[in-house]
């Protein structure tokens, strides 16, 4: 275990009670990274994973929360930054959602980054895909596998995105109207769902294009 994400979508009032708070946010950081690295100066730390948000007076929006932890400093305690670039129901290079997509948004992130000499950086989609089921947020099957198939050819092409993760292997339960459940490349029987074949083949050619794509059930390791 060489790289650990501290905390999880510390952006969002779910994750980060009684609400999400910058300011303590980095204090943990700056306490957490130089403990890990005192006792394993090779890790790689990833800060916790931006979900999509909005600046609604509770949770932050990831481009928001990006552009105070650079203006705090944070950016010395951590080597990757970690988002969580859900886009769904759009697929992640639609410009006409750009006001909400945080896949696209990145872009701010990115703008940030530089701002503050730090294009060096990369950038990590730690969770990245779409349910499917009969939610009234999930997708169909085979939209699952575009809004895939569209951020992989889309991190590629941005160039600074260095991996993606998609989360997740295989459906957490059976439910379909339980959004949580239906995220998966597998249904929960193991049988593959249209996403599995656009993940295999995009792996396939991890190697020749110098870029590593993962599925997995948990992105990264995590400090809680």
């Amino acid at each position: 275990m060489t790289h650990w994400e501290i905390w999880n979508e510390p952006n969002l009032t779910n994750f980060f009670r009684p609400r999400p708070d910058v300011g303590k946010y980095v204090e943990l950081l700056a306490a957490a990274a130089p403990a890990v690295k005192s006792v394993q100066p090779n890790a790689r730390i990833l800060n916790g994973g931006l979900a999509p948000a909005v600046d609604n007076g509770s949770d932050i929006s990831p481009v928001t929360y990006v552009q105070q932890l650079y203006a705090r400093g944070a950016h010395q305690y951590f080597d990757i930054l970690s988002v969580h670039p859900y886009s769904y129901p759009a697929l992640p290079s639609d410009a006409s959602t750009q006001s909400w997509n945080t896949f696209y948004r990145m872009r701010l992130m990115r703008d940030t980054m530089v701002q503050y000499g730090d294009a060096a950086t990369p950038v990590w989609a730690t969770e990245f895909g779409a349910p499917t089921g009969t939610a009234s947020n999930a997708v169909s099957t085979q939209r699952q596998a575009d809004i895939i198939a569209d951020g992989i050819a889309e991190a590629r092409r941005l160039g600074w995105v260095q991996k993606v993760f998609v989360y997740s292997m295989r459906d957490r339960g059976t439910n379909q109207a339980d959004v949580e459940q239906n995220f998966g490349l597998l249904y929960q029987n193991f049988s593959a769902k249209s996403s599995r074949a656009v993940v295999a083949s995009a792996t396939s050619g991890c190697a020749a294009a110098n870029d590593t794509l993962e599925s997995t059930n948990t992105p990264v390791d995590a400090v809680w």
